[in-house]
């Protein structure tokens, strides 16, 4: 051992950190499906939601320079629309008795994971909608620039 300590492979220090946060999250998870009564799942889906939510802001955020406020907005925009796809039309009639049958949505019925994908979908064709303008103004498109 010499002055600096003991000395770990590149790859360790470097991975490690990364390593025990997917091990301990991994580790709840399956805690959590084995032992825990229904709230306690409950509170541990909303904290994955989030975890999921703040890296992938962190990833764009780190990557561009540029806060995303749209963000959020888009993730709602996902969720309220995997909620509309995967309620029966009976339960549609309770939350909205107004809506009319006609709807397509109405009649839609999916199980989770293509409602998920559906209403990602609608997320994507939203920011599209909503992207395209934004992206040809150029006064309100804050681009890094440096100052020298």
């Amino acid at each position: 051992m010499n002055a600096k300590g003991a000395q770990f492979p590149r790859w360790m220090q470097r991975y490690f950190p990364l390593i025990v946060l997917v091990v301990g999250l991994l580790v709840l998870a399956a805690g959590t499906d084995l032992l825990a009564g229904r709230v306690f799942e409950r509170v541990v889906t909303v904290m994955f939601i989030n975890v999921i939510l703040v890296v992938a802001l962190q990833i764009f955020t780190g990557n561009s320079g540029l806060m995303s406020f749209a963000h959020v907005a888009f993730m709602a925009i996902g969720a309220y629309g995997t909620i509309w796809f995967s309620l029966s039309p009976r339960e549609k009639n309770l939350t909205l008795p107004d809506m009319p049958e006609s709807w397509i949505l109405y009649q839609a019925h999916l199980p989770f994971i293509p409602a998920l994908l559906a209403a990602g979908l609608i997320a994507a064709a939203v920011g599209a909608v909503l992207g395209l303008p934004f992206v040809r103004l150029r006064v309100a498109s804050p681009l890094p620039r440096s100052r020298g």
